[in-house]
């Protein structure tokens, strides 16, 4: 995931960190990373209400999983409000995942 931080003046790349969750979240990420990816992907071919219904999938799995939590907020907006021109598909993100 790209992201730009309110805090930061440049563009960032995100990551997942498995090594400090319990035991049960690390194997419900491990479970809906698939799914979780093909998303990210739909996402970034502007396929948004598809892209959506698998970060829904995801949450009805792990429902801590804020990635997705955030992924289905964007989609929403994106479809309600449209994409401008331009689009890079990098959000802004004003708190912590």
């Amino acid at each position: 995931m790209q992201a730009k931080v309110v805090w930061a003046s440049c563009r960032l790349s995100l990551f997942e960190v498995y090594d400090g969750d319990p035991l049960p979240l690390i194997e419900l990420k491990t479970q809906t990373l698939a799914e979780f990816e093909e998303g990210v992907a739909l996402y970034h071919q502007e396929k948004l209400a598809q892209a959506q219904e698998i970060f829904l999938s995801v949450l009805q799995i792990n429902d801590q999983d804020k990635a997705a939590r955030f992924y289905v907020e964007w989609c929403e907006q994106l479809q309600t409000y449209g994409i401008s021109q331009g689009w890079e598909a990098i959000e802004t993100l004003h708190e912590k995942l």
